[in-house]
C-alpha cells in the first residue's frame, strides 16, 4: 500500500478527483510494483481549513 499526500485547494481538486486518483494510482503501481487494484479504492481526499 502507498500513501500520498496532496495539498491543494477542494474546490479545485473536486472535480478532478477521479482522473487524480487514477494518475496516482498508475504512478504508484508502476513505480513500487504494487498489484493492480482499483483506483480510488482507498481514496479520501480530506480537507483542512486553516484561517
Amino acid at each position: 500500500m502507498a500513501q500520498i499526500k496532496i495539498y491543494g485547494l477542494a474546490e479545485r481538486l473536486d472535480p478532478i478527483k477521479a482522473r487524480l486518483s487514477e494518475l496516482l494510482h498508475t504512478a504508484a503501481v508502476t513505480a513500487f510494483e504494487l498489484p493492480p487494484g482499483k483506483p480510488g479504492d482507498a481514496l479520501d481526499l480530506n480537507y483542512r481549513v486553516e484561517v
